[in-house]
């Protein structure tokens, strides 16, 4: 039997306009996705992190690099939400990551 390592990519996401604003988030935010990234490996995936995405450019070459890898994707999502800055009803969310998705396929976005 084929016992292949899972291979799963991983970043973060952040506003760059924050880390100013919140002095330590950013470096918080990475801890916790470094931790993430340390369970995953303990478990016995091949992680591959791209780091904090934190607006459009590095999105777009993060998600580039990870489709490169071939990589299934996981994001962090931290105990620490900032919902005044985005305020979002579950229904939104998903519809933005399903046009998201759509968007990528398409190879347009």
């Amino acid at each position: 039997m084929n016992k292949s390592k899972v291979k799963v990519g991983v970043f973060g996401i952040g506003l760059a306009a924050y880390w100013a604003q919140f002095e330590g988030l950013r470096e918080r935010l990475e801890g916790y996705q470094k931790r993430i990234e340390e369970k995953l490996a303990v478990y016995g995936a091949q992680v591959t992190s791209v780091g904090i995405v934190d607006n459009a450019l590095d999105a777009r070459q993060a998600g580039d690099a990870l489709a490169r890898t071939g990589r299934s994707v996981a994001r962090p999502r931290p105990c620490i939400q900032l919902r005044e800055a985005r305020p979002a009803t579950h229904q939104q969310r998903r519809d933005r990551l399903a046009h998201a998705a759509q968007s990528h396929q398409r190879r347009d976005c």
